[in-house]
């Protein structure tokens, strides 16, 4: 007798520790139908029966030496648990997930990974599981539908174009971003609960809820804003360039030498349907740098207002092709022969150095104008002399060769 009451307190206690029933007690968004929320009935009603067992025992038995207010708790927990009606289904809206989990204490409290068909737990975040699909089975919908950790949903078959993309994202996550797959014709009642309507779907879900989904739609463009979005949310950088950023690299670089080439490159590139946002940025950035070579500064200025205003004013390439806009603004005409022995006239003259320097850039020696600007900020330390400088390095871009040692003889100038 007095190990059973020892295993009844200790069952007590753990299902106020691990806040069981809070776990199960899920509810829907007020645009779900309950009857389609029944996943977890099966699972519920077996706690609730084995609570309220526990309850009782509690009451009646003075020699179970359960705390008075985790008796009382564990009635009210009980009773709130009756009002189960399943998984909670909540497509992007934003609930409130209780702590705790729905295990029976085989796996940590927090954590309680996901399992196979047979009900065995499986490993998450390594080893030679790590990227393999999990089938949701009836065993283990519930357990996996309230995992707090991340995992994707796939509803049907993909073509070989999206799962190449989702494999990308899986990758990128290390093995930590595992793959479910869902029958709909074997778990109905699950795919009524989530609303799946039509095949394939895929879903990111985590502690019960749904965070982003692809339906209906599965053209590449979407695709890519799904994996996208996907690992923004998961802090992931995924790769699906597929050799875009060699070509970006080289349009850029062309762009000096050769900007109307430079500009149907970077036309080219951008015509692609599944191009991956940052690298649309760089095409339009660079699409702007090109006009403003070739002289149309209104188109110019157009791609970069719509940069600017789409929240992108601080990715490099954007900062560029507006240090290129001011640049134009500050151009003279005239001979570069004639701003030259200018500024060997008067070396510590401003508006002689920024012509010269101006020039040069234009003439396709930004190095070279960086350094006329550099001579002058060693001569003279002011605001006016340090906007120049750095104005002349932002327009050099990211990834020309000049752009570190022209910020490193900046630092200098000014601190040394």
């Amino acid at each position: 007798m007095a190990r059973l009451q020892g295993v009844l307190q200790i069952v007590c206690e753990f299902f106020l520790a691990c806040a069981i029933p809070q776990t199960l007690v899920y509810t829907c968004a007020d645009d779900r139908k309950p009857e389609g929320c029944q996943c977890c009935h099966t699972v519920a009603t077996s706690v609730l029966v084995a609570m309220k067992q526990l309850s009782r025992l509690a009451l009646v038995s003075p020699r179970l030496s359960i705390r008075p207010a985790a008796a009382l708790e564990l009635r009210k927990v009980s009773a709130r648990t009756e009002r189960i009606v399943g998984i909670r289904c909540a497509a992007g809206t934003p609930q409130q997930q209780p702590a705790g989990q729905g295990s029976t204490g085989t796996t940590p409290r927090g954590s309680p990974g996901l399992v196979n068909p047979s009900g065995a737990p499986l490993a998450s975040g390594s080893g030679s599981s790590a990227h393999a699909e999990i089938e949701l089975t009836a065993h283990n919908a519930a357990q996996i539908l309230q995992t707090p950790s991340a995992f994707l949903l796939r509803v049907g078959s993909a073509a070989e174009p999206v799962n190449k993309k989702i494999s990308r994202l899986r990758d990128a996550a290390s093995g930590r971003l595992p793959l479910v797959t869902l029958d709909c014709d074997k778990l109905p009642q699950v795919c009524q609960a989530l609303q799946i309507q039509s095949s394939p779907t895929f879903l990111l879900m985590a502690q019960g809820r749904v965070a982003a989904a692809l339906e209906t739609d599965l053209s590449p463009k979407t695709v890519t804003a799904f994996v996208e979005r996907v690992a923004q949310l998961l802090g992931l950088k995924v790769d699906l360039a597929e050799g875009i950023a060699d070509q970006l690299a080289e349009a850029e670089e062309m762009e000096w030498t050769n900007p109307k080439a430079a500009s149907d490159f970077f036309h080219q590139i951008g015509s692609a349907p599944d191009l991956p946002n940052d690298a649309r940025i760089r095409v339009a950035a660079g699409q702007a740098r090109c006009a403003l070579q070739i002289g149309s500064q209104e188109e110019a200025e157009h791609l970069i207002d719509e940069l600017q205003k789409g929240g992108h004013h601080r990715v490099p390439e954007v900062i560029q092709a507006a240090a290129w806009l001011k640049l134009v603004a500050r151009r003279k005409s005239g001979n570069l022969k004639d701003f030259q022995a200018a500024v060997e006239a008067d070396p510590a003259n401003l508006l002689a150095v920024q012509d010269l320097a101006v020039a040069l850039f234009w003439e396709g020696r930004p190095s070279e104008a960086v350094d006329a600007s550099l001579a002058l900020l060693r001569r003279k330390r002011s605001d006016e002399t340090r906007d120049l400088v750095l104005l002349l390095i932002e327009a050099l871009g990211p990834r020309h060769v000049k752009v570190a040692p022209a910020r490193r003889s900046f630092s200098s100038a000014l601190f040394i």
